[in-house]
């Protein structure tokens, strides 16, 4: 499963209990318009390949004293390509090496993001003895972008008439020579598996935050606790009890990731209405203490939504979904 980047996790909760100042509100913006084209993208491999092809999505690697993301890496009949995901509106040209957006020249040359990544990937192979050619693809997912070429260019540029075709074309070359496990076991070497985004919240945002428990349907804060389940009186959504704790609790650590979690930090985060004796059992349950403070017990703090914090217990809370809805089941 592809995840957000921790700055858009961080930028979309908090943008959902204060106004974000424009700047953010521009970033978000452009954090999310990325995710969206590199999930279409996805959805469109899985659609056409059924997910045959040696692909690597998402990569964070080190080069040198830097990281390199990668949206998607794909390997086939003896080539690595590198791909940059492009959800981009407009007309573009590329002529005598410069990127011309709606006439105006782009300040920075969105194919050098592009050339970095596949040099990063080339060093690995190389100090790992990977002898794969690597190519680079710039691939516009957009319908609503124009994409004129006029100057002579080594990597691939798509439009979004073009992804379907080449993506075929890939899988009748991987199902005619497969590929060895070696390039990725190389890149893996290489990864920032921990890497964490980290942003410390000012205390004049801090004193601003909207409190409580929002309904994961509609985004309301009305919400009426019973004893197994948040009933929303907007929009009429149940969610298990446990799990908008969870998730709320989540929240807490992707807005304060800079911060353990603690009681304290989550009961202002809940606000007055909270049930501290729940909140300290689901604690108790979900979160691994990392240390214990004078008469408080501080928590590990993973940053991360509640969807990719407790990916591998999702079966779990599955569970509490049906139960929930067994429950509420109408009468014949």
């Amino acid at each position: 499963m592809r995840r957000m980047t921790q700055e858009l996790q961080f930028l979309k909760t908090l943008s959902e209990r204060i106004a974000l100042p424009k700047n953010d509100q521009n970033e978000l913006r452009r954090l999310e318009n990325g995710f969206a084209g590199e999930q279409a993208l996805d959805r469109l491999q899985a659609v056409l390949t059924q997910e045959i092809l040696p692909c690597m999505d998402d990569l964070l690697l080190k080069a040198n004293s830097s990281c390199v993301q990668i949206d998607k890496l794909l390997v086939v009949d003896g080539v690595t390509y590198v791909v940059d995901v492009k959800n981009y509106r407009g007309s573009y040209l590329f002529s005598e090496d410069e990127w011309i957006r709606n006439g105006l020249p782009l300040q920075e040359n969105i194919l050098e993001q592009l050339h970095n990544a596949m040099r990063a990937v080339k060093r690995i192979f190389i100090q790992e003895h990977v002898s794969l050619e690597v190519k680079g693809v710039l691939a516009f997912i957009n319908p609503a972008a124009n994409i004129e070429i006029k100057s002579e260019v080594s990597d691939l540029i798509l439009t979004t008439r073009d992804i379907s075709g080449w993506l075929l074309d890939l899988l009748g070359k991987a199902q005619a020579k497969s590929d060895t496990g070696h390039w990725q076991r190389a890149l893996e070497k290489k990864l920032f598996p921990n890497f964490k985004y980290k942003r410390t919240l000012p205390s004049e945002f801090s004193n601003r935050l909207r409190s409580g428990i929002a309904c994961r349907n509609c985004g309301k804060y009305h919400l009426i606790e019973s004893r197994y389940s948040m009933d929303c009186l907007d929009c009429g959504h149940r969610e298990p009890k446990e799990t908008a704790y969870v998730r709320t609790i989540c929240q807490c650590g992707v807005i304060f990731n800079d911060c353990d979690l603690s009681l304290a930090m989550l009961c202002r985060f809940f606000g007055e209405t909270v049930n501290k004796r729940y909140l300290q059992e689901v604690l108790a349950k979900h979160f691994e203490v990392k240390f214990h403070k004078g008469r408080s017990t501080c928590y590990l703090n993973k940053g991360v939504l509640f969807v990719y914090w407790f990916e591998e217990k999702l079966d779990y809370f599955n569970g509490l979904e049906k139960r929930l809805n067994w429950n509420h089941a109408p009468l014949n």
